[in-house]
């Protein structure tokens, strides 16, 4: 479900259907238009995909969410590199 909020016109977006998207998978915080991002689900999707920390808007950002983000890498260096691995095959769907 999480992928699937990109193929979904900005006007239709709601708040229930972005955090459904972001319970599904936190790297969906991508897709979801800043006037609908709170800093709880910013922060659960943080605590899903670290990555994701560029796409909170600063005003959002907590000490709370960069102490988790900065968590989560330090127990899984490998979870830096997920947002590239995402991005790359976005753009392999994306070019299909």
């Amino acid at each position: 479900m999480g992928a699937a909020l990109r193929s979904v016109p900005e006007a239709l977006k709601d708040a229930e259907m972005c955090a459904v998207a972001v319970a599904s998978s936190g790297y969906a915080l991508r897709w979801v238009p800043d006037a609908l991002k709170s800093p709880e689900l910013c922060l659960a999707a943080v605590g899903d995909c670290p990555a994701v920390l560029r796409f909170v808007p600063e005003a959002l950002q907590t000490e709370e969410m960069l102490r988790v983000a900065r968590e989560a890498t330090e127990e899984d260096p490998v979870a830096l590199f997920q947002e590239a691995l995402n991005e790359a095959s976005d753009g392999e769907e994306d070019s299909t």
